[in-house]
């Protein structure tokens, strides 16, 4: 009888992506169903949740459009910037998804 190792065997539906805590959240909010192609609907909702608040502690501040050398709303660098990262982390987790399954 030959030694064999034993592997694992390969399960279709494993994602190292789904069934997290932050999959459960995309799931009850309705940012997600089971099949994760909701990736468009949660970069713009999550873009908005997490610029809003700056923008309106900026205008509580008195920075908003003006006080300083550039005022938070014309300062479109860090603006594309910042959603511009967001909008890649978020597009990373539907692109691992599909990649590392296979």
């Amino acid at each position: 009888m030959k030694n064999e190792i034993n592997r694992p065997h390969k399960d279709p539906e494993f994602s190292i992506v789904l069934g997290g805590p932050l999959y459960q959240l995309y799931l009850r909010i309705g940012l997600a169903q089971p099949s994760i192609n909701l990736w468009k609907r949660r970069i713009l909702v999550i873009a908005t949740i997490t610029w809003l608040p700056l923008f309106l502690l900026s205008v509580i501040n008195g920075v908003a459009f003006s006080g300083v050398k550039i005022p938070f709303i014309f300062d479109l660098a860090t603006h594309a910037r910042f959603l511009g990262a967001l909008t890649l982390l978020i597009a990373a987790e539907f692109v691992a998804h599909e990649r590392i399954r296979d």
